[in-house]
């Protein structure tokens, strides 16, 4: 089955890395389509967070490329997304990161 990847990061106020996500989706027909399956999958996975304060920022960079229809990379989603599409469970991590995400976060800038 041909399949897709969803990575997802929920950061705290700070910007600190608080849960992520990846999980393996079928196949869109478009990059654009992956990109709002990604949104929708970061909004229910802050409501299953119990997250009711949860803010997207419009300065967000999948926020930006979705409103600017343009490509723009998030190291850590995009490494998430790979990586979910090597298994067919859910990957879920809570409170942590794992050691091989924690470089990509540094890196990433909101």
């Amino acid at each position: 089955m041909d399949a897709a990847g969803v990575g997802v990061v929920i950061r705290d106020s700070c910007g600190r890395a608080a849960s992520a996500l990846a999980e393996r989706i079928p196949i869109p027909t478009s990059a654009a389509i992956v990109e709002a399956l990604a949104c929708r999958r970061a909004l229910i996975f802050a409501k299953e967070l119990n997250l009711m304060d949860t803010v997207f920022k419009r300065r967000s960079k999948v926020i930006k490329a979705l409103l600017a229809r343009e490509h723009v990379s998030n190291s850590v989603a995009h490494f998430l997304a790979r990586r979910s599409k090597l298994g067919n469970k859910l990957q879920v991590w809570l409170g942590s990161i794992s050691d091989d995400l924690a470089h990509l976060v540094m890196r990433d800038t909101l």
